[in-house]
């Protein structure tokens, strides 16, 4: 039954032999590796088994009651009604906070990372009542977890990290289901080392859970506001003070009055003028209506008097003039015609007069006398004054408005500085009162703050140990009799995969089915293998030598 068939040959054909008839064959055929690669399995999960080192568990319970230290906030320090504060953290929340990896960190800071990442002792709770055999176990077991888990030369930031990863991994932080309460369970490798982790651990979680919610950074941050508005409330009064004093503001608003005071006289001075002259056109108008019908002079009736004539002495002064006159002439050296003829001129001009004085007589009788009418010159002299007043008038009225026009400018002036002034000044003053305001609220809420911080010094945080870490001598691991049920299972799987693998990839006919199969011919017999033929092809084969 030699002969050789492609392997696959069989199901591509689809005359391929049972799954049940090939696992028979092929562990019946690979019996030996079955077996030692189940032995091997075995002795790998006693291995594990052998090097993993005696877990022990320490639980400790943790109480969390959320309070109104967890609600506050930097809105509800202003003002403590219900509606400002913050929603209350939940166990979510709190867990999510405790699972920092800082708290790792710093117990594993504080504990020491040579003291974590210690390798466990297998024969420390050996005695003389121990066996033999196990005592050397122990002692191998702990030479190879002392070379596997040595630690560094030196602590450093990796042995601190490696540390915190360490507690970090074996640490479970669970809630219990319908309560309040925290489970802080460690795994270590002695109870005590459990005991002494979950102890840091509870105390770490406690202490993170006062920072969390400790207003101490918002009393750090309030002092700081409280410092920056006071000087900002110093900063605005100065510049208050100084932007009033500057600004000449008190003065101002002194000159305002007088020169209200001042252009109110002169408006009044003014009006008055203005209906004064009104006031004088009509007076004007009115006597001079009145003056047309008074006569300038009256008639006053007297005994009849001679008095001389005035025309005749006029006319006599005159003959007088011309007679001197023609004197001066005669004395002068003038040429004869020119004298002669300046002579009968005036002795024409003599002439005349004489004539003149014949027919004017040298006195007249007077039985009147026009006097000067004393009503007719009071009213004109009235008139006279009212046009001479009238003719001043106009220069004071143009005084007058020009000094109005100067107080107004001034005023203006004034006015518009003052209102520039008082805008800044109450904005100023806005702002030093909303700086005023403002620190004394941070006053206040720096207050609120100092005594909180007093109560949170001295108080209990929210989160504290309700159950204290348990030392638990009964080891949770590792459980070498599962490690072993599993490695000789996983050896098995493993060796009838390979035995399987082995038989299905077989390229010789081995059995009578396998070569009817692949050569289309019947198979008449077979030959057992029996240990006596064996032993008789051996005889052969050593006879033929």
């Amino acid at each position: 039954m030699n002969g050789f068939a492609e392997p696959g040959k069989q199901e591509q054909d689809g005359t391929g032999p049972d799954l049940r008839v090939l696992v028979v064959r092929a562990v019946a055929r690979s019996y030996h590796w079955v077996l030692l690669l189940t032995l091997l399995g075995a002795a790998t999960g006693i291995g594990v088994g052998l090097l993993q080192p005696n877990r022990y568990v320490s639980n400790a319970k943790l109480s969390l009651r959320m309070g109104a230290r967890e609600q506050l906030t930097s809105e509800s320090l202003v003002d403590f009604d219900e509606r400002q504060r913050a929603p209350t953290p939940t166990m979510i929340d709190e867990l999510q906070m405790l699972s920092d990896v800082g708290i790792f960190e710093r117990v594993a800071r504080e504990l020491g990372p040579r003291l974590v990442l210690q390798p466990a002792d297998p024969g420390r709770d050996d005695g003389p009542l121990t066996p033999v055999l196990v005592r050397l176990l122990h002692r191998v077991q702990g030479e190879v977890l002392r070379r596997v888990n040595e630690p560094g030369s030196g602590p450093g930031e990796n042995e601190l990290r490696s540390a915190a990863k360490v507690l970090r991994e074996n640490t479970t932080v669970l809630p219990e289901p319908g309560s309040s309460v925290i489970l802080v369970s460690h795994t270590a490798t002695s109870p005590e080392m459990a005991r002494t982790i979950v102890q840091a651990l509870a105390g770490a979680f406690i202490e993170r859970h006062r920072d969390q919610f400790s207003i101490q950074s918002l009393l750090e941050k309030i002092r700081g506001q409280v410092d920056a508005a006071r000087l900002a409330r110093d900063e605005t009064a100065r510049t208050y003070v100084e932007e009033v004093s500057q600004s000449g503001i008190a003065v101002l608003e002194t000159q305002v009055p007088r020169l209200e005071t001042e252009l109110s006289a002169l408006e009044s001075e003014l009006f008055a003028v203005l209906v004064r002259r009104e006031e004088i056109s009509r007076l004007r108008t009115s006597l001079s209506n009145r003056l047309q019908g008074i006569p300038a002079e009256v008639e006053i009736q007297r005994p009849s008097v001679m008095i001389p004539n005035e025309e005749y002495e006029t006319l006599l002064a005159l003959k007088r003039q011309a007679l001197a006159q023609k004197q001066e002439m005669l004395i002068q050296s003038r040429p004869s015609e020119e004298m002669r003829r300046r002579e009968r001129e005036f002795d024409n001009q003599i002439a005349k007069i004489d004539q003149k004085l014949k027919e004017t007589p040298k006195a007249i009788a007077q039985d009147s006398e026009m006097q000067e009418n004393l009503s007719h010159s009071a009213m004109e002299t009235r008139i006279v004054d009212l046009e001479v007043e009238d003719e001043a008038l106009p220069v004071r009225i143009g005084l007058l408005e020009s000094r109005l026009d100067t107080k107004k400018a001034r005023l203006t002036e004034i006015q518009k500085k003052l209102l520039n002034a008082t805008m800044l000044r109450k904005d100023l003053a806005s702002a030093r009162d909303a700086e005023e305001s403002r620190y004394a609220h941070l006053l206040e809420r720096l207050a609120v703050l100092e005594a909180l911080e007093n109560i949170d010094a001295h108080g209990e945080a929210n989160l504290r140990v309700l159950q204290a870490p348990t030392l638990e001598h009964e080891k949770v691991g590792p459980r070498r009799a599962s490690l072993l049920l599993k490695g000789l299972l996983a050896g098995l799987l493993a060796a009838l995969a390979f035995a399987i693998l082995r038989e299905r990839f077989e390229r010789r006919l081995r059995h009578p089915e396998m070569f009817a199969q692949a050569r289309g011919l019947p198979v008449l017999a077979v030959v057992p293998h029996l240990s006596a033929l064996r032993r008789l092809k051996k005889d052969a084969l050593a006879a033929g030598r």
